[in-house]
């Protein structure tokens, strides 16, 4: 039997109206890199998750999952609540994780650590979510470009380590393999498919 912490935080009120919205939104923001939406519930988690981070999380992990989480955001009670709420298991090696979750984006690994996939499975690849402080629409140096974007689009996200977009932009044209980003703030996500290329 599964041992739960007595401080274990809820998971979705409604967990099929809820888990169908994050997903709608994490679908739309997918299918529209740069665009900022709203996660559609609100959950007060473990610490330091955000919500975004968490509806994120229990809309998408399931008994197949295997997740990566970092130093700041490797705590038992993270751990439990994924693993009560999804039944996900945590592995401590990036190349073998289907999500990732960043809350230090400073010390992050590079992406190279995380698995691009291969041309015959690129659906094995890693989707990062990493947790950032703000995320901003139409401003910033950072110009987006591909599937889903009328002509280019700027994107201005805090907290980035330095390096990140150029190492990002490096993996432009690894398509169909390559890595999966979503960042998040508080309630809110945006969404940098492996389709979209970075111009820094």
């Amino acid at each position: 039997m599964l041992a739960v912490e007595p401080d274990l935080k809820p998971g979705f009120v409604e967990p099929v109206r809820e888990a169908q919205e994050t997903f709608r939104a994490v679908l739309h923001a997918m299918a529209h890199p740069g665009c900022i939406m709203d996660a559609g519930t609100m959950l007060s988690g473990p610490e330091p998750l955000q919500q975004a981070t968490l509806a994120i999380g229990l809309s998408l992990f399931d008994f197949d999952t295997p997740v990566w989480l970092d130093g700041t955001a490797a705590s038992p009670t993270v751990e439990s609540y994924f693993r009560f709420h999804t039944g996900c298991a945590r592995t401590a090696l990036p190349n073998c994780a289907l999500f990732g979750i960043i809350s230090d984006p400073a010390v992050m690994p590079l992406l190279q650590a995380f698995d691009c996939g291969t041309d015959e499975a690129p659906d094995q690849s890693t989707t990062l979510i990493i947790e950032v402080p703000g995320l901003y629409q139409n401003t910033g140096g950072i110009q987006l470009v591909g599937p889903g974007i009328k002509e280019k689009l700027s994107i201005l996200i805090d907290g980035l380590p330095n390096g990140f977009w150029g190492e990002r932009a490096e993996m432009n044209g690894m398509f169909p393999r390559g890595i999966d980003i979503i960042f998040t703030a508080a309630h809110r996500l945006l969404a940098l498919p492996r389709t979209t290329k970075v111009e820094c």
